[in-house]
């Protein structure tokens, strides 16, 4: 390895690293919150364009989403171009039916009630989830 792709390398591990830390310290923070106030935060009454429109800004501003759908189009690409654009319509069908069966089911009444039971403990395992992979992710060698 050449001294700059170490460096590269160094300095994209220490970015998910720390990254990872921030989320084992919000998720931390969101665990020891006696504010049960943020589990009930979504705004039922919006109308359903409101919550559904929120629902995709969200996932599709998401980084890792664009970047895995980007990764499976350029896998499927074999340089003639045109191959290039067969497999949008599928990766969106597919996102079609994962994320509205997602929204069906946890927008009912049982799994609304389950993770305002289960809220504090998923973030407290997030918490040390994350901060493992973070701190593994620092401490690893190149």
């Amino acid at each position: 390895m050449t001294v700059s792709t170490v460096f590269q390398t160094n300095v994209i591990k220490a970015f998910g690293g720390l990254y990872l830390l921030w989320f084992a310290f919000r998720s931390a923070r969101s665990a020891w919150s006696s504010d049960n106030a943020v589990v009930g935060a979504v705004a039922y009454d919006q109308s359903s364009a409101r919550l559904y429109l929120n629902g995709a800004l969200l996932h599709l501003t998401n980084p890792k989403a664009i970047l895995v759908w980007m990764s499976i189009v350029a896998l499927s690409s074999n340089q003639a171009g045109v191959v290039q654009h067969n497999p949008i319509p599928g990766c969106a069908a597919i996102g079609v039916v994962v994320f509205g069966g997602y929204a069906m089911l946890f927008s009912t009444e049982p799994a609304r009630r389950f993770y305002s039971r289960s809220y504090r403990a998923m973030n407290a395992l997030l918490a040390v989830a994350f901060g493992a992979a973070g701190l593994r992710l620092l401490a690893a060698r190149p």
